[in-house]
């Protein structure tokens, strides 16, 4: 299992007001602006992983998101990351930005008894079933062996 943490390197609220200054809007339309950022983590690949949302750790600013990733099989897969940033000013409400998408691929490599677990893990009702089969055939002829040699003991 992996975790993948994504953290933003400067201060959103600063770099957006920055970034709005430049664009040509007064400082004093951007007094008490609010940023969010929201993260989230997928993969286009169905069943490739099982990804989990961890929760900040304490210490760790609303700037941080962090997942535990875990591939289920080996291969070459694709993680997608969107981000999308919205700020709240108070003379003009809210307003959201276009959703960055960061698509990064990953290699899964597979460990030394991977295909024996991924067979077992597949197919463990058929072997299960077969055990029983073939431990209720033994038993058959366990029964009728000793039932043929108590008859012929007469």
């Amino acid at each position: 299992m992996e975790k993948v943490r994504v953290t933003t390197r400067q201060n959103l609220n600063e770099l957006l007001r920055q970034k709005l200054q430049d664009q040509g809007i007064p400082a004093e339309y951007l007094n008490g602006i609010i940023s969010l950022a929201v993260a989230n983590l997928t993969s286009p690949s169905p069943g490739s992983f099982d990804i989990e949302t961890e929760e900040p750790a304490p210490g760790h600013t609303a700037d941080t998101w962090a997942w535990l990733v875990e591939a289920r099989e080996p291969g070459n897969y694709e993680l997608d990351l969107k981000m999308v940033l919205s700020a709240r000013i108070p003379s003009r409400g809210q307003v959201e930005a276009h959703p960055v998408f960061l698509t990064r691929t990953v290699v899964v490599d597979a460990g030394p008894f991977y295909p024996y677990g991924d067979f077992l893990g597949r197919h463990w009702l058929e072997m299960a079933g077969s055990l029983a089969g073939l431990m209720a055939a033994w038993l058959v002829w366990l029964l009728w062996r000793t039932r043929r040699a108590a008859f012929s003991h007469r």
